[in-house]
């Protein structure tokens, strides 16, 4: 009785985070000696990228994200459960590009110690843009779906790595998906690269749509910059309403999960309307079009060419 007492008193004097060390140290003892068990248990930092997973892993998988639909990467703020789902995972699937540098901090934080891929770390075109903020690399590379391909390989090669005796399925399902990525990207060329010149030209709430101006032939300008905690300043929207007159723009393009302050503003002192929202950096709810990575992709290079060049859409 009296050894069970001592144990009990030991027990109430140890802290929370003490607790939490305890529990992530456990969970991470029973990772690393169950890799081999199925599903491979898969974490990724966005929608895009877990439904990226879900197409290549079919049923050796499960992947959970810690971003859910409709947030913003940059303001994400971890809970306990997200921490235990960290240190759970057989791999992490991050985009890279500097859009998860906070919650990379995460994960080294947490002792997960298997393997993370960065799913855009062999793009051939990688962006580069200079905001006021020195922010100047662009995270959106999967809105350029030649992008799309480069981050189903990597992700398709990490799978193999972990989980060798799926390489059949992952390499089968991984071709299947890039033959359908192929398809949409000659789509959306033959749809948006003949436009006329004049009908190029659009305006969007949020910097995150450089990589799908650039290939598929479109002039993109944005109200609020890559990371959309950064306001615009005074001298960016007087540059902005100057360019939505030059080029007789009629409507800005809202994105999800962003703050409609300024593009009201905009719109009101240019004199024109807002339109379609577009899904940029995360899918929409179950449900929607625009819930998976190609229906995001249709969705949005759709309603584009719709707003563009309506008289022949």
């Amino acid at each position: 009785m009296l050894a069970n007492f001592t144990i009990v008193q030991r027990i109430l004097k140890f802290k929370k985070s003490d607790f939490i060390i305890l529990i992530l140290s456990f969970l991470s003892f029973l990772t690393a000696n169950g890799q081999n068990d199925l599903p491979i248990r898969i974490v990724t930092t966005n929608t895009i990228l877990q439904d990226i997973v879900k197409n290549i892993g079919g049923e050796r998988i499960t992947s959970q994200c810690l971003v859910k639909a409709g947030a913003d990467a940059h303001s994400f703020d971890p809970s306990p459960a997200d921490l235990a789902l960290i240190t759970s995972a057989h791999l992490i699937v991050i985009n890279g590009l500097h859009l998860e540098d906070s919650l990379k901090k995460l994960i080294t934080n947490s002792g997960y110690s298997g393997l993370i891929v960065e799913a855009a770390s062999n793009i051939p075109n990688q962006l580069e843009v200079t905001d006021s903020y020195g922010d100047n690399i662009d995270p959106h590379a999967w809105h350029d779906l030649s992008n799309g391909i480069s981050y189903v390989q990597t992700i398709t090669e990490a799978l193999i790595e972990i989980d060798p005796d799926g390489k059949a399925l992952y390499t089968q399902l991984s071709t299947l998906y890039r033959d359908q990525i192929r398809l949409h990207h000659t789509w959306a060329k033959r749809l948006l690269l003949p436009l006329p010149k004049e009908n190029r030209y659009l305006v969007t709430s949020h910097q995150s749509l450089q990589y799908l101006a650039n290939a598929y032939g479109l002039v993109i300008h944005s109200i609020e910059e890559i990371n959309p905690q950064h306001e615009p300043d005074i001298q960016s929207i007087k540059e902005l309403i100057h360019f939505i007159r030059k080029h007789n723009i009629q409507s800005i393009f809202t994105e999800s999960g962003i703050n409609r302050k300024f593009t009201e503003q905009v719109a009101a002192e240019a004199g024109i309307h807002i339109g379609d929202k577009l899904f940029t950096d995360s899918l929409a709810p179950s449900g929607h079009p625009a819930d998976t990575y190609l229906g995001m992709f249709r969705f949005n290079v759709t309603r584009i060419r719709r707003q563009l060049h309506p008289e022949t859409f």
